[in-house]
């Protein structure tokens, strides 16, 4: 065998009478005699016969490589070598941010929150991501409310007294489809309330032992026509036989119930419209319910519908849906409420207690 260029020679001796000729062998096997046939196992190579008992071996010219976009080849010799330039994406430590700050070199998600919405549109030509803003600025943070307007000496506030156990349900604020004023989460729940001694039920009924409890329900809107509870909390009070007793009950009061003592963590939000029932529940002392101090904002005159159509009168047609007596024997807050339910006729129907919110104050 000899080789010139691409050119591969097989010789062999001129043959004679006895015989003779060439060896052919590779990696794998030797061929002393007989016929050894060369063939093609794949690939571009192609043998051919040439002149002086010669075998061509060729291959085509290899193809050349090109790079688009970021991608870049380079050759050494045998080796081609490709690559893109490193990828990092993150949030920077400027500006507004939040959580964890830098690159990452794997993935990047956006996620939408607050008043941000992200939206994604595919297509041939790659994806689209859409970011949304909610209309208007970020809502309050409040730490005050109090859901009565001011009064003076010209103007005072009134009391109601109300049997105990009496479930008592009103708006929030008396401007409660606009929705509560801002974000805020309650330290001190207080409600303006008094005490005050009768002669028919002065001295036995002041001295006597007692134990009292106030429950309190936060209720939203599920639809047009029902309230769901969404938070609750009581609060009691208590002493035994004492001709003191009075000095714990009469006169103005606050009612205070704190953020340890509800369900869960007394959090509003802005927008949101809510309402809430009290009910007050005492044993031996049943006939001195509290007075709660506060206003009427609707009156509790019975309508019979609308005008022009034929309805009978009934106790939940109402000036202001959701205001008034839901029953007179509650001992806990009902996990639902239905405007059907509420009596809006009553004499305390459309009075509304109240209501002082405190989130950071300590002047009470």
């Amino acid at each position: 065998l000899s080789q010139n260029g691409n050119a591969v020679t097989i010789s062999a001796a001129a043959g004679g009478g006895g015989g003779g000729g060439i060896a052919l062998a590779n990696a794998q096997t030797t061929y002393t005699s007989g016929t050894a046939h060369l063939g093609v196992a794949g690939g571009a190579l192609t043998i051919s016969s040439g002149a002086n008992q010669s075998y061509n071996f060729s291959v085509p010219n290899t193809s050349s490589l090109s790079a688009t976009g970021a991608l870049s080849i380079s050759s050494n010799g045998a080796t081609v070598s490709m690559g893109v330039p490193a990828f990092s994406a993150g949030v920077s430590n400027i500006g507004n941010t939040a959580g964890n700050t830098g690159t990452a070199s794997n993935q990047v998600v956006f996620a939408g929150g607050n008043n941000i919405t992200l939206s994604q549109s595919t297509a041939a030509g790659g994806n689209t991501i859409t970011i949304s803003a909610g209309a208007g600025g970020e809502s309050p943070n409040i730490l005050f409310y109090q859901n009565l307007a001011p009064q003076n000496s010209a103007q005072p506030y009134t009391t109601l007294g109300m049997a105990y156990r009496t479930l008592l349900v009103q708006p929030l604020s008396p401007l409660e489809g606009l929705g509560f004023p801002g974000n805020m989460t309650i330290s001190t729940f207080m409600m303006q309330m008094s005490g005050s001694q009768t002669a028919t039920s002065a001295t036995s009924a002041w001295s006597s032992s007692f134990s009292s409890s106030m429950s309190i329900g936060i209720y939203n809107l599920v639809n047009s026509s029902q309230l769901s509870l969404v938070n609750s909390a009581s609060t009691s009070w208590s002493a035994p036989a004492n001709t003191q007793n009075s000095t714990m009950w009469a006169g103005p009061r606050f009612l205070t119930i704190h953020s340890s003592q509800w369900s869960a963590a007394p959090a509003l939000s802005a927008g949101e419209r809510y309402w809430y029932g009290i009910a007050h529940n005492s044993s031996n002392f049943s006939n001195m319910g509290p007075s709660w101090i506060g206003q009427y904002i609707g009156a509790s005159t019975q309508r019979s519908g609308t005008i022009g159509v034929s309805q009978v009168v009934n106790t939940s047609q109402g000036m202001v849906p959701f205001l008034g007596i839901y029953a007179t024997s509650v001992t806990s807050m009902p996990a639902s409420i239905a405007n059907s339910q509420i009596n809006k006729v009553n004499v305390s129907a459309g009075f509304m207690p109240g209501v002082i919110l405190n989130a950071s104050f300590s002047a009470f």
